[in-house]
C-alpha cells in the first residue's frame, strides 16, 4: 500500500469514528513520509497535521499539541502565513490552550 492510500484509509476511518484504526493508519504514513520525503515535506506535514487532528478529535490534547505545532513551523516556512493549512493549525493550537 502506498504512503497516500495509507494516509487516505485513515482519513476514511477518522470520518467513521473510527479513531484507534485511523492513528495506525496516520503513524505508518507520517513514518514512511518521514523516511521518504523528510520532516518538513508539504506531504510529510498534512501527515503531522491529521494526526493532531485526529488526536485533539480524541481529546488527547497533550499529544496533539506538539504535532500542531510542528506542522505549524513547517508549513509557515514552506508555504508562507496565509496558507489554509497555516490558519487550521493556529486555530487548533487556540482550543488546545
Amino acid at each position: 500500500m502506498t504512503l497516500s492510500a495509507l494516509n487516505n484509509l485513515g482519513v476514511a476511518l477518522a470520518k467513521r469514528c473510527e479513531f484507534d484504526e485511523a492513528e495506525v493508519l496516520y503513524r505508518q504514513a507520517l513514518a514512511g513520509r518521514e523516511r521518504a520525503l523528510g520532516r518538513s515535506n508539504p506531504e510529510t506535514l498534512v501527515s503531522v497535521f491529521n494526526l493532531a487532528t485526529l488526536l485533539l478529535k480524541s481529546g488527547d490534547y497533550d499529544a496533539a499539541g506538539p504535532l500542531f505545532e510542528r506542522a505549524l513551523a513547517g508549513f509557515e516556512h514552506g508555504l508562507g502565513s496565509n496558507n489554509e493549512y497555516v490558519k487550521m493549525c493556529r486555530h487548533a493550537l487556540e482550543i488546545i490552550k
